[in-house]
């Protein structure tokens, strides 16, 4: 109920949305026998690009696990003509040498067993995470502790941003915003946070400036989230920018972390 109604609000100004988020993000899905799922990061941070990538299978009727897999061909390629194939290191697809840059396009090729699935991310530029205050907003329930990102939206329209808060090292809480009626604006709103903070807890806050398509999945990600908690069954699965029916996605970005320590 609580990221519900902080949907609610946050839509009157930018686009809000959240869901829970650890190392595998969890995908809903009508049959997941036999999907492809393929989560990548390209980052600007200097670490290795890294792609999971794992296979659904049905275990009964209404359950399905994924298992890794570890024989795909991984590729990942910029609009300048650099490359690199990506290798498997426990459990996941890693680059060594790749070098990112803000402005590039970068395309992500995957192939499984003959079957190939392509995926396009541009990263955005940089925006600085200038600090994290402490808020109080009510939440529906009563007024709970908040957190808010200061940042300052570029002039330039079409920004999208996507938030990673850790409440004392718990599995983290996704938050994206677009700049829609807030152009060029410091933000104001605060992220998503499970659980709710309390004094002397520790948050840490991660900022990705994302691209459209990434943005678009895990808004859709997060409409599923809250239909699925409301005993609604989702028609569709997120909106993949892999081709060839993968699930899952591809984000070139930027990263900066805050922390915060609640008074």
């Amino acid at each position: 109920m609580k990221n519900i109604k902080i949907f609610i609000v946050a839509s009157l100004a930018w686009c809000m949305l959240s869901c829970g988020e650890d190392t595998v993000v969890d995908i809903p899905t009508h049959d997941e026998s036999g999907k492809i799922v393929i989560e990548g990061n390209a980052t600007d941070d200097g670490n290795p690009c890294n792609v999971r990538i794992t296979k659904s299978i049905k275990i009964s009727d209404t359950k399905s696990k994924y298992i890794s897999i570890a024989n795909a061909v991984v590729v990942i390629r910029d609009n300048k003509g650099n490359s690199e194939t990506l290798r498997y290191i426990d459990g996941l697809y890693k680059t060594v040498n790749f070098q990112t840059l803000n402005g590039n396009i970068y395309t992500l090729t995957v192939n499984v067993d003959g079957q190939t699935y392509n995926a396009t991310s541009r990263m955005p530029e940089y925006v600085e995470l200038d600090d994290v205050i402490q808020t109080t907003y009510f939440n529906g329930l009563g007024n709970v502790i908040g957190v808010v990102p200061i940042f300052t939206d570029p002039e330039t329209s079409g920004n999208r941003y996507l938030f990673k808060t850790y409440v004392n090292n718990h599995k983290a809480e996704i938050t994206v915003l677009d700049d829609n009626g807030e152009n060029g604006s410091v933000n104001t709103i605060p992220v998503s946070t499970k659980p709710d903070p309390v004094k002397n807890d520790k948050v840490v806050i991660e900022m990705q400036s994302i691209d459209s398509p990434v943005y678009d999945y895990f808004k859709a990600l997060s409409n599923v989230s809250v239909q699925s908690g409301g005993g609604i069954v989702t028609p569709s699965n997120p909106p993949s920018n892999f081709d060839n029916g993968a699930l899952g996605y591809f984000s070139a970005h930027t990263t900066v972390t805050e922390t915060i320590i609640i008074k």
